[in-house]
């Protein structure tokens, strides 16, 4: 996981860059780049074949899973060892607690076993540091990013960002 904001500027971009392009195809696409968040179940067949290539890298061999790990830290620079490994430490417990790693039969097949070994090595690891086992102050809640039609156009409504009352306005919405 790299920083909590990629997903949603990837989709705002999209959304930038296919300005006039079909309502439906736009909406799909930013339904996929959000599914890379794992702040929801995923049952599209396509979002899960999606979600299992954002995830594939879990299946890489340990020296590789760990460079990847380097340069997904690399990418929040300005978080302290802290915050970014209980951040680690929250997501990857959730992904742990899975039945299943992987949504599809084929990466099920070919990844899972690794997967889960290297899961279940990161976390001790970084359990024996004394990650994850307070919260820093500052540490948000992951929500789901919602798109939301605005007239014949599309934007991306960021969960995070909205206060409480925004929120249920948000929610009142769906």
């Amino acid at each position: 996981r790299g920083a909590s904001t990629n997903e949603l500027k990837s989709a705002e971009l999209f959304l930038s860059q296919s300005a006039g392009g079909s309502f439906m195809f736009r909406h799909r696409v930013c339904d996929h780049i959000l599914a890379t968040r794992h702040s929801t179940a995923v049952r599209d067949p396509d979002r899960r074949f999606l979600v299992d290539i954002d995830l594939s890298g879990f299946g890489a061999p340990w020296d590789e899973f760990m460079r990847n790990g380097a340069l997904l830290r690399e990418e929040c620079c300005d978080q302290d060892d802290s915050r970014y490994h209980f951040g680690q430490v929250v997501f990857l417990s959730r992904l742990q607690e899975r039945r299943h790693f992987f949504s599809t039969d084929y990466f099920r097949a070919r990844y899972e076993t690794t997967a889960r070994d290297n899961l279940r090595r990161v976390l001790a690891d970084l359990r024996s540091k004394g990650y994850g086992t307070t919260a820093p102050k500052t540490f948000p809640n992951r929500l789901p990013a919602l798109l939301r039609a605005r007239g014949s156009d599309l934007e991306v409504l960021d969960l995070e960002s909205l206060p409480g009352a925004d929120l249920r306005a948000a929610e009142a919405e769906l």
